[in-house]
């Protein structure tokens, strides 16, 4: 076969002078060539090259088979072996592209232990990204189809097969500047409209596998609100959580999963463009989501958003702050840091609406004006305490304004393990003139 042939991903053939039939240029592990007929007819023969690797007519013991071709199939069917399927495809396609993993279908059983998982699985991982993709497949199910890196490794494991263990696993390869690589997101949609982003259908399946994403956009002066009023995605049936929920605006984000407690109820953005992300693990996920979309008129300083750290900078104003799961009391102990930084030649000015803290908490929040940003570390000399809010403290919240001399400020919120505390304020730089100063739009501390 030519190298011309060879490159190419698909060939037509005619039958008459209008009908045209596709047949997939696939290839061999042997690189022999093959005349096979397209559609199982002999008047459309097609030269295909493919992997094939119908694994319960191999050997059982273990094997590794590497492979460059760029589409193939691999299989399995059995109903009683003592011994195993154990075998490791290595599959490496030309850089640039992606590996389009299509399971057309899977009946891999599952442990009714938790802390095991899968009794037989397909493991499909990434093999030189750092951090890539690894998808543990067992269960039941159909059509699943997700992408992959360039250069992947497929491990298939059964052993005592005693009940009909199969999969069916088509492979190709795939250039995604010319082809729209996306998972899609099974039975399910999301949807804006009225105020609202929800799932369409409410109740549905998000498929296997899947990234299901959405856009919300509010008028370019203002910023994006979202309250989630519902959100339910699945454990998984071995107790993992590999579901998740990513919400990203401008140099910040928040990540939840399964669990209602992981997630913030509100977010205010610091842009007027925010995406919701859910991505789903093996299990077919049910889902019902609904979020109110309005639009505020102040930005948020890590209001729902910066979940996986606990310090933060705000450096632009006017500005929301708010504890970690407001307007919900935090159900966890927490030590959290909001950094105010306004320009040199203003001042900081906060009025805190809101601070609630059981009788007889142990958490406070405390206000410092520091000098430098390196102070604010130091635990000896953490700077000026201009304001304390504590349940036996004379400032116990609600519309209690605090102004600070100097252009940086430092919050600490300390929950104690009892949780149940929560505050909202808003913060304004001033110019030694009287005018806001909407400060500089910087990342980091």
């Amino acid at each position: 076969m030519s190298d011309s042939v060879k490159s190419r991903d698909e060939y037509w053939w005619l039958d008459g002078p209008t009908n045209m039939y596709a047949c997939e240029a696939l290839q061999t592990s042997t690189n022999s060539s093959t005349v096979l007929n397209c559609r199982w007819q002999f008047s459309y023969m097609c030269i295909i090259e493919f992997l094939f690797l119908q694994l319960d007519q191999m050997a059982t013991t273990t094997e590794v088979t590497n492979s460059h071709l760029f589409a193939g199939h691999i299989g399995l069917v059995s109903h009683a072996d003592d011994v195993g399927f154990r075998h490791k495809i290595n599959i490496r396609v030309e850089e640039g592209l992606k590996i389009r993993m299509n399971f057309k279908l899977a009946s891999l059983r599952k442990s009714t232990d938790p802390s095991v998982g899968c009794v037989d699985y397909v493991g499909v991982s990434d093999v030189e990204k750092a951090n890539g993709q690894h998808h543990q497949i067992c269960g039941h199910f159909d059509n699943i189809t997700f992408y992959m890196s360039n250069h992947i490794s497929v491990n298939v494991y059964a052993t005592n097969v005693t009940s009909l263990v199969r999969f069916s696993l088509v492979y190709k390869a795939l250039n995604c500047t010319t082809f729209h690589c996306e998972t899609g997101c099974g039975n399910i949609s999301f949807v804006q409209d009225d105020g609202w982003l929800r799932t369409e259908p409410a109740t549905a399946l998000f498929a296997p596998f899947s990234s299901c994403e959405a856009t919300v956009t509010v008028p370019r002066d203002k910023f994006v609100q979202m309250e989630i009023v519902e959100y339910s995605i699945t454990i998984e049936s071995d107790g993992s959580c590999p579901d998740r929920g990513i919400i990203s605006i401008p140099n910040a984000n928040a990540m939840f999963g399964c669990v209602s407690s992981d997630f913030p109820p509100l977010i205010i953005a610091n842009s007027s463009r925010l995406t919701m992300l859910v991505t789903t693990g093996r299990e077919l996920t049910a889902v019902g989501f609904r979020a109110r979309i309005k639009s505020s008129d102040l930005q948020g300083c890590a209001v729902g958003t910066d979940l996986s750290i606990s310090t933060h900078c705000c450096t632009t104003s006017p500005g929301i702050l708010a504890s970690r799961f407001y307007p919900d009391p935090s159900p966890i102990s927490v030590l959290e840091t909001w950094l105010l930084i306004a320009p040199r030649t203003s001042f900081i000015k906060m009025v805190f609406h809101t601070f609630v803290i059981p009788e007889d908490s142990q958490s406070t929040l405390t206000v410092y004006e520091i000098t430098d940003l390196t102070s604010h570390m130091d635990a000896t000399n953490p700077g000026l305490i201009i304001a304390t809010f504590c349940s036996t403290c004379t400032l116990t919240g609600n519309d209690t304004s605090v102004q600070s001399d100097v252009n940086k400020v430092k919050i600490t919120l300390n929950v104690d393990p009892a949780g149940g505390t929560l505050y909202h304020a808003e913060y304004v730089f001033v110019d030694v003139a009287g005018n806001i100063d909407i400060g500089e739009n910087t990342v980091g501390v």
